[in-house]
């Protein structure tokens, strides 16, 4: 995971697959300090690197069965990627990973990221044979899955089981995954 930020996403990931190595990646050593020290990072088992992202991936020589971009920067309103080429992330990212292997981008979609996020899906559309977008009916992110094939939202449904509460399987229903072409 580049951009790890609290973990929040990393918890739910190491509940749907708690037995899968993860490794994190974020520029804010203060932000991991805190999250270890309120959020109980360390019971997830990450190992997690402080570096830049987009440069850490660069230099990596493993390979990964899913990468996911979160990266973002607090700016004076807003949050923003820290990229300016979007293509040059996606195309750096899309090199780590192993055969058959998934880059995931989450997006902001409201007001000021149209710009970021039409370019990116450009760049996942010329790096990728197959891209889906994820949503849900009232979110202002998209998450784009890049990759040689991806799942359906019909795939996805079963994997609301895996959550106790009612609710959490709810919110997991929502999910909406279309192709781009």
């Amino acid at each position: 995971m580049l951009g790890l930020a609290g973990g929040t996403a990393m918890r739910i990931l190491r509940h749907l697959l708690p037995e899968c190595r993860f490794t994190a990646v974020d520029i804010d050593e203060q932000m991991v300090e805190l999250a270890r020290e309120y959020m109980d990072l360390d019971e997830l088992r990450i190992e997690v690197h402080i570096a830049d992202a987009y440069q850490w991936a660069g230099e990596c020589r493993e390979r990964y069965d899913v990468i996911i971009d979160d990266c973002y920067l607090a700016g004076e309103e807003d949050v923003f990627r820290p990229e300016k080429t979007p293509g040059r992330g996606v195309e750096v990212c899309s090199k780590l990973l192993a055969p058959g292997g998934l880059l995931v981008a989450n997006l902001l979609t409201g007001a000021g990221h149209g710009r970021m996020q039409s370019r990116t899906r450009a760049a996942f559309r010329r790096i990728f044979p197959a891209v889906s977008s994820v949503t849900t009916p009232e979110s202002e992110t998209e998450g784009l899955v890049g990759g040689s094939q991806v799942l359906t939202s019909r795939a996805l449904a079963p994997w609301a089981d895996h959550f106790k509460r009612m609710k959490d399987r709810e919110y997991w229903g929502w999910l909406e995954s279309r192709e781009l072409k």
